[in-house]
């Protein structure tokens, strides 16, 4: 979609006077007293047919200046999604004077393809993928219609994979009509991601849409590991009963398949807690116990590259490898996700290597310095923001004080700490940090063993009543007879 930009203009507060929603061809205003005003932002048949970027929010500005006029100018992208949109805008003084107003514009395009996709797909199934034709100006059109479905990883056509044989429709459409195209295809096994791009064109114009779908399994992934620990020269044998046990069997309805076997070995175990950091940075939620595991490992992992460069010359030795098809994998994956969260909660395998150089070469990704110094910086600054004002965090945003998530925060911090990777000065965030949750928690303490020491003492003055011995116990304590119905 095309660059443009919002001019808002006002009067002292008084009133907004006029918005206006100005692409880079045209300007059009969005009158004070018309709501429903639309602004209709076309692509030419020059530009780029294919949509990609489909995000929800095309902008967010929360602190804007006017200029002496009382006038902003909000610049942005529009994104590729043709839909209507809605402004929002707030405006206040010095003075708390306030002014707000909603307005809406659509973005559309003379031939639009509006593809009806499901959020996944599942191995074995047989579903007809559908997509309607939009003519919205000229007359009566003929055009045609294609779908491409193809790896994300490596980029390359897999109609045939589907089922696919012919992949081409034609429709007519006339202005303010629909046209309806659709494919029949059939999910095979093996396959986990599929891209699907639907394009359309007719008399010079042309539309289309490109969306990236997991494909999930009712497999569930079993690992079976055996530790075989060798501490002195010799000969051992290692066996694994399980394994053996899980043969599939020809019987009818068996499902099992072996999907790889793997024999790790190295004469420094401290590699395996190195490697097991990535874990921790891919972990997908949002709550505050994963967002500081994603801290813990990256700022971990820059202290391990800084302070030992034999580690961060074998990693440099790694991404400089043979490369393969993890660099297309990857980056397709990081420009959706939603997409990446839901292929590692479902299939999670989709994420391992196949092979021991693309391991290494995937593992040196994660121990980019620069990468880690932006996971690291928006992670701290999440934990900032979800810390409660009295010094606790919640395990999610909203929810109350947990003493567990600020204990096992707080614990964290100190391990880092005792590992000399972290500082915690005073005047660091993460010193603040720290020093209000230990305060919180030094609270919580006190207020724990006052509450035992007042139960101790009323369970105490029970025990002596009940034998005779203490002083009476408060009116409010006493117990009422069985029989209190009266004469």
């Amino acid at each position: 979609m095309s660059l443009g930009y919002f001019d808002i203009g006002g009067d002292s507060m008084n009133g907004l006077a006029e918005v206006a929603a100005v692409p880079v061809d045209q300007r059009g205003k969005l009158g004070e007293d018309d709501d429903e005003a639309q602004n209709t932002t076309k692509s030419g048949t020059g530009g780029p047919a294919l949509r990609t970027d489909f995000r929800e929010t095309a902008f967010f500005f929360p602190d804007l200046l006017t200029d002496r006029d009382g006038n902003v100018v909000l610049r942005f992208t529009m994104p590729d999604a043709l839909t209507r949109w809605n402004f929002m805008g707030l405006a206040h003084t010095k003075e708390l004077q306030l002014a707000q107003f909603n307005r809406s514009t659509i973005t559309q395009k003379p031939l639009m393809v509006a593809p009806n996709l499901p959020r996944f797909l599942r191995k074995g199934d047989r579903i007809v993928l559908t997509a309607k034709v939009n003519v919205i100006e000229g007359g009566i059109v003929n055009g045609g219609a294609k779908l491409e479905l193809f790896d994300p990883y490596t980029n390359k056509a897999i109609n045939g994979a589907f089922a696919l044989a012919k992949n081409e429709r034609s429709f007519t459409a006339a202005p303010g009509r629909s046209a309806n195209v659709s494919w029949n295809i059939q999910v095979p096994e093996g396959v986990d991601a599929v891209a699907v791009r639907i394009t359309a064109g007719a008399s010079g114009m042309k539309d289309g849409e490109e969306r990236m779908l997991p494909i999930l399994t009712d497999r569930v992934l079993v690992t079976e590991s055996v530790p075989l620990s060798i501490t002195k020269a010799g000969t051992k044998s290692f066996s694994l009963p399980n394994l053996l046990a899980c043969r599939p069997e020809p019987a009818e309805g068996q499902t099992l398949q072996h999907r790889s076997l793997t024999l790790e070995y190295t004469p420094n175990p401290a590699w395996y807690a190195v490697q097991a950091l990535p874990y921790l940075m891919e972990f997908p939620h949002e709550c505050a116990e994963q967002i500081f595991s994603r801290y813990y490992a990256n700022h971990l992992a820059a202290h391990i590259v800084s302070e030992r460069p034999v580690v961060k010359k074998v990693f440099e030795a790694w991404s400089k490898g043979t490369p393969g098809n993890e660099g297309a994998f990857l980056s397709a994956l990081e420009k959706n996700p939603e997409l990446k969260g839901v292929l590692l909660e479902e299939t999670p395998w989709v994420m391992n290597a196949k092979d021991e150089g693309e391991r290494k070469r995937r593992i040196a990704l994660f121990f980019d310095l620069h990468r880690m110094a932006n996971e690291e910086s928006a992670a701290m600054k999440k934990l900032a923001d979800m810390q409660l004002r009295n010094g606790a965090w919640p395990w999610w945003s909203g929810m109350q004080p947990s003493r567990y998530i600020t204990q096992h925060i707080v614990a964290g911090f100190g391990h880092l700490q005792q590992l000399g990777a972290l500082d915690t000065d005073p005047d660091s965030e993460a010193g603040r940090m720290v020093r209000n949750a230990v305060t919180w928690l030094d609270e919580q303490v006190e207020e724990d063993h006052q509450r035992m020491r007042r139960e101790f003492t009323l369970q105490g003055r029970y025990a002596t009543h009940a034998l005779g011995r203490g002083p009476p116990l408060p009116v409010r304590a006493k117990l009422l007879p069985s029989n209190t119905s009266g004469a």
